[in-house]
Order: structure tokens, then sequence, then C-alpha cells
């Protein structure tokens, strides 16, 4: 009863937590979305000046500052994350200064030949196609052992008479 019980308050905080960072994920994409506008105003911008896309001490500086901001603990996925951003950001940029970008054509075509993720449905029915799968594997391998004994024992039993048969030939050719 008290392992049901505690079960259920830890399911109960896992799917707060996905809630939370699901609201989080909800926020992160407005933000991401508002990001890439600003960096199109800076792409036109630079455009107009004749700037350059890449500007790598103001990206040294905005990572020194997420990394103070970030902590030790966390210093090196937030840098991640943010080098991505980056990169994206600057993709964005060559885009509308130089034309389409390899990164974001590789992009687009990897998105369009890939399937979406699948739903946890899916992700259960694939399971159980698996489960089923080595169940019926194992039935299978367990089939042709028996048989294969049934056939070696026939296969004996043959050639022991195809040798007494031989045998007899020879004698009777004596």
């Amino acid at each position: 009863m008290i392992v049901l019980l505690k079960f259920a308050v830890m399911k109960n905080n896992l799917e707060n937590a996905r809630r939370k960072i699901d609201a989080i994920d909800d926020e992160l994409i407005k933000l991401f979305l508002e990001r890439l506008a600003v960096s199109r105003e800076v792409a036109l911008a630079k455009k107009e000046t004749n700037g350059a896309v890449v500007d790598p001490m103001r990206e040294r500086e905005i990572l020194t500052k997420i990394s103070v901001a970030a902590g030790a603990e966390n210093e090196n996925a937030a840098r991640m994350f943010f080098t991505n951003i980056f990169s994206i950001s600057k993709a964005r940029q060559r885009s509308i200064l130089k034309g389409p970008s390899p990164l974001l054509a590789e992009i687009d075509l990897s998105s369009a030949q890939t399937e979406p993720f699948p739903s946890r449905a899916a992700a259960r029915k694939a399971r159980t196609h698996s489960r089923q799968f080595r169940k019926w594997s194992r039935s299978l391998q367990s089939y042709i052992s028996r048989n294969l004994k049934k056939f070696l024992k026939l296969l004996r039993r043959a050639f022991v008479r195809m040798e007494f048969c031989r045998s007899r030939i020879l004698l009777q050719v004596q």
C-alpha cells in the first residue's frame, strides 16, 4: 500500500515537472522566434552598413555574461545552448546578406525528410510489437530446434539403414 502511494506521488511529481517543462518550452519558442526577428533586423542594419555577420568580440562578451549568470554547474550547458543559437542567427543573417545558407538548406531538407516524433501511443505500440517479435522469434527458434533434432534423428536412422543395406549387399557380393 505504501509503495503504491509512493509511486502515485512520484508519478504526480513527474507529471507536474513535465507540465512545467512544457510551459517553459512554450516560452522558449516565443523568445526564440522573437530573437530571430531581431536577428533579421540586425542583418538588415549590417547590410546597410556593409557590416560583417560574425562579431567575435560581441559573442565573447555575451558568452562571458552567460557563463557568470549560469554559474559553474551549468556554465558548459549554457555556453553550448547559446553557441547553437548564435550559429542559427548567423546562418539566418548570412541568408539575408548573401542568399540562402547551406546550413538552413540542410535543416530544411532534413526537416522535410524526417518524420515527426512518434506519439506516446506509437512508442507504446512499437514496444508491444518489439515484445511480440521477440516472443515469436523465441518460438521459432524453439520450433526449429525441436524439429532439427527430429530431422537429425531421422537422418541418423536413414544412415544406419543405408549402412546396414550396404553391408548386406557387400556380404552377398562376396
